[in-house]
């Protein structure tokens, strides 16, 4: 990420900024006319007999200075549970990012990101409960110093319980502090889940890994995630790129050793 002198707008333009591969999103947007595609693989290893690997996708467009739309899909899932496999489509995911605040005056970015989760998933295979997610997420980003950059999440979901279960509220709080070294940013990131499923108890995990910036708008990333409390899932591994496409803003950079963002999306395949 730039260091703290530079403008959040110019922030937005010189970087793909990915909302990939953690759970925290960052508050910034994506400038009006371009486009980012996010796309990456995972496996979730949920216990020792039971997987999960997916390939999900998210398509974030600029349409306006404080407005970003944005479109996510889980793709192809394969769940693996002992010896029976279970495949299929996932959930579809329609959202918004609105910027509330540009960072400035020592005040962090501020954003919100409302959401809705189309129920395309098979819920007779265990792919998905078959039923309508919405959700809304206040997102914080801040630079520290040149070099160091936080970015903070919190989410509050209303959530189908699926199988006759009844609908439960969801929260969701996540920390991801990012570095950035040359081309290598690395990351750490701490989320904690109210809980994922009606009578589901909390869980918290861990999740590191490090992006690595080809350009100012295409960049590697891969990380592993790990189970540390409750009933969250015991390994992910995961990787991906970012790719942003559309007409420069004036005055963008076009370095390629613009550095980006430690923000990404939810590693984690959950049903």
């Amino acid at each position: 990420m730039l260091g703290a002198s530079a403008t959040a707008a110019a922030q937005d333009d010189e970087n793909t900024d990915p909302d990939r591969p953690d759970v925290t999103n960052t508050a910034h947007l994506i400038p009006p006319g371009q486009l980012q595609i996010e796309f990456g693989g995972i496996r979730t290893r949920e216990t020792p007999n039971q997987h999960i690997v997916g390939s999900p996708l998210t398509l974030r467009f600029g349409i306006g200075d404080w407005l970003e739309g944005r479109v996510g899909a889980d793709n192809a899932l394969i769940r693996l549970s002992g010896d029976a496999e279970a495949s299929g489509v996932g959930n579809l995911q329609l959202g918004a990012k609105v910027r509330l605040w540009r960072e400035r005056g020592g005040i962090p970015a501020i954003s919100l990101l409302p959401a809705v989760t189309l129920p395309t998933a098979n819920a007779d295979k265990g792919l998905g409960s078959g039923e309508t997610d919405v959700s809304a997420t206040l997102l914080l980003s801040k630079d520290l110093g040149r070099s160091w950059h936080v970015d903070g999440n919190y989410s509050l979901g209303s959530i189908g319980g699926g199988k006759g279960q009844p609908r439960y509220a969801q929260h969701l709080l996540s920390v991801s502090v990012g570095a950035d070294v040359a081309h290598w940013n690395p990351y750490f990131e701490v989320f904690w889940l109210s809980r994922t499923e009606a009578a589901g108890a909390p869980e918290t995990s861990i999740n590191s890994g490090v992006i690595y910036v080809v350009t100012s708008r295409f960049s590697l990333d891969g990380g592993i995630a790990f189970g540390i409390a409750g009933p969250a899932p015991e390994f992910a591994a995961f990787g991906g790129f970012s790719l942003r496409l559309g007409r420069k803003s004036q005055g963008q950079s076009v370095s390629s050793s613009a550095g980006a963002s430690i923000s990404r999306s939810r590693p984690f395949s959950r049903s």
